[in-house]
């Protein structure tokens, strides 16, 4: 069995103690010797996310210790980790000043959130699967309505541009993984 859990609603400020009620569920379920393998944490980020919600955004990696907790915890008892649905939105369309930011300072903030998360997965021997959800700004269930004016409300969350040319979010995950293979 695998349980799915969103990562960043783990790490939530106004909900502290949601991932310790993971931890002893988990305990719970292995304690009753539930076949329990994996944990799976979805990753639909933001590079503006802070596990605060939107009052209290930030840039991402203010969170990335908490992400290194919650995989140690689970990895320490025994389970896999799964890194799923990973994608970083670049826009929130209730921050209009985040809208205003050229798309390449965006695109570099989201590359970091990349690299961050795959880093951190490769600390851990058990945290063994790294996928993303979607490949392309194109086809993005994160993107704007396509209507006329709507380039605001599009989240830009993939590796690659809806031309399907490579973002530095494309480079930056590529690069932290071969950094992260043994010698």
């Amino acid at each position: 069995m695998t349980i799915v859990t969103s990562c960043p609603a783990l790490l939530k400020k106004s909900d502290p103690h949601k991932a310790r009620r993971l931890e002893a569920l988990v305990r719970s379920m292995l304690a009753r010797a539930v076949p329990l393998e994996a944990i799976g944490l979805q990753f639909h980020v933001s590079v503006w996310h802070s596990g605060r919600g939107l009052a209290g955004s930030l840039l991402f990696n203010h969170c990335e210790e908490g992400v290194r907790i919650v995989m140690r915890v689970l990895t320490d008892l025994g389970l896999e980790v799964h890194v799923t649905e990973l994608d970083v939105d670049c826009n929130f369309p209730q921050l209009p000043c985040v809208r205003l930011l050229p798309n390449v300072l965006k695109w570099e903030l989201q590359a970091t959130v990349f690299a961050s998360v795959v880093r951190v997965c490769l600390e851990f021997a058990k945290c063994i699967v790294l996928s993303t959800w979607g490949f392309t700004d194109k086809l993005s269930w994160r993107a704007g309505p396509g209507t006329p004016g709507s380039e605001d409300l599009d989240q830009h969350a993939h590796q690659f541009d809806r031309e399907y040319a490579p973002k530095p979010a494309a480079f930056a995950y590529s690069q932290a993984l071969q950094v992260g293979q043994p010698a």
